[in-house]
């Protein structure tokens, strides 16, 4: 059993400092408020050198403040102040100070519109992006805060000046003026909004950036019905509850992309339509049927579009490894999945057979050039999104429109 062992405090010893001598004690009081009261008389010195006493006097005559005395002898210590406003108010009131006032309020202004919508554009870009020279951009980003301002100006007055290289002449000029502060202002903007971009949680921004759309058809007959669709429909009920289901299902999607490792996409939509009972066709069957042996009008204009507005390299209409011109990347009886690639984006369509009760169509675009790509998917994004729920309507009714082709 473990026993406890006393300690012997005979053999410890303790090393302290000596204490410091009478005149030490008195120093070491002394020289903290020397050297404080030193330094302070140093900054105040200064502070006043560089800014009280211009502020001062810019004080005293704009107010026109003048301090005077009753005679001498004893009379010299009744002080009297006298100020006005009338100097000031000459001096505002000016044709050529108050023309100044209204340019820097309105230039103002405007630098500030133009900066808060640039500067987080460019800073944006800096943190989001990756792209050759963004080290470069990152680092002209500050080329304002390290050149002195008359350096600034007489660069800027070079390159737009009246002996211009590129012959645009800016000089004693509105457009000069806020070209200057634009230069001088744009740093402060990015560096200010960077930070904060840069702290953002991706998964937040990404569910953020996820829409879930649904659309709802319903015949009301009877009082019943007409009740039913006051009470529910009219209320917003069925709106609120919808919407919290898709906020679920959203929730759901990223959580399995997260747990799969699948490469987010840029854009995703999903558009589901019910497969009538019976209907025992492949999935690739599927998408042919809604698509015919050979494409119509429609189609034509649909796969113009794909090749040359979104630049996809597309093969023929219908072959046993093509379906409109897209390659085929996996089919089985329940899915087909179809890829391809061109120099603005990536794109991927899946058709997946559900429970043999419901049928879903994926639409993926990974862009490869942000800004290119986005743009052009913004114009085709709504053309692609009337067509998509036509195509699954088509798809899950093939004898209805075999029998609109025979007539």
């Amino acid at each position: 059993m473990p026993t406890a062992t006393p300690l012997d405090t005979t053999s410890l010893k303790v090393h302290s400092s000596p204490a410091p001598s009478g005149w030490r004690r008195v120093a070491s009081r002394l020289s903290l408020p020397l050297l404080m009261g030193g330094g302070g008389t140093l900054i105040v010195a200064y502070l006043s050198i560089i800014v009280i006493l211009p502020i001062a006097a810019m004080v005293s005559h704009g107010f026109s403040i003048s301090v005077g005395t009753k005679g001498a002898w004893f009379e010299f210590w009744r002080w009297h102040v006298v100020f006005g406003f009338r100097t000031f108010w000459d001096a505002v009131t000016a044709v050529g100070a108050r023309n100044a006032i209204l340019l820097s309020l309105w230039l103002s202004l405007a630098v500030a519109t133009i900066n808060a919508v640039m500067g987080v554009a460019i800073a944006w870009v800096l943190v989001r992006d990756r792209f050759f020279g963004r080290t470069f951009l990152d680092s002209v980003i500050d080329l304002p805060f390290a050149l002195p301002t008359i350096v600034a100006g007489v660069v800027l007055l070079a390159i737009y000046g009246p002996d211009s290289p590129i012959h645009v002449d800016l000089f004693e000029t509105w457009m000069g003026l806020m070209l200057a502060l634009l230069f001088v202002t744009l740093p402060f903007s990015v560096r200010s909004v960077q930070p904060v971009l840069a702290s953002l949680d991706l998964d937040s921004e990404a569910a953020a950036r996820t829409r879930v759309r649904s659309a709802t058809w319903a015949h009301f007959p009877g009082v019943h019905g007409k009740i039913y669709r006051a009470l529910v429909i009219g209320t917003g009920g069925h709106r609120a509850v919808v919407r919290r289901t898709l906020k679920h299902v959203a929730a759901a999607a990223l959580t399995e992309r997260n747990q799969t490792g699948e490469t987010a996409a840029d854009y995703t939509d999903i558009f589901e339509a019910a497969i009538p009972h019976g209907d025992s066709r492949t999935a690739e069957q599927m998408f042919r049927d809604a698509l015919g042996h050979e494409p119509d009008a429609g189609g034509g204009i649909v796969m113009w579009i794909h090749r040359y507005v979104l630049r996809f390299p597309l093969g023929p209409p219908s072959s046993p490894h093509h379906v409109i011109g897209w390659p085929i990347a996996h089919s089985d009886p329940d899915e087909i999945v179809l890829t391809t690639s061109g120099p603005l984006m990536r794109g991927e369509l899946t058709l997946r057979r559900l429970d043999g009760r419901r049928a879903t169509l994926t639409t993926r675009v990974h862009y490869r050039h942000k800004i290119a790509a986005r743009t052009v998917w913004f114009v085709v994004g709504p053309l692609h999104r009337v067509v998509a729920p036509r195509l699954m309507e088509r798809a899950t009714r093939p004898a209805e429109r075999e029998a609109a082709d025979a007539q």
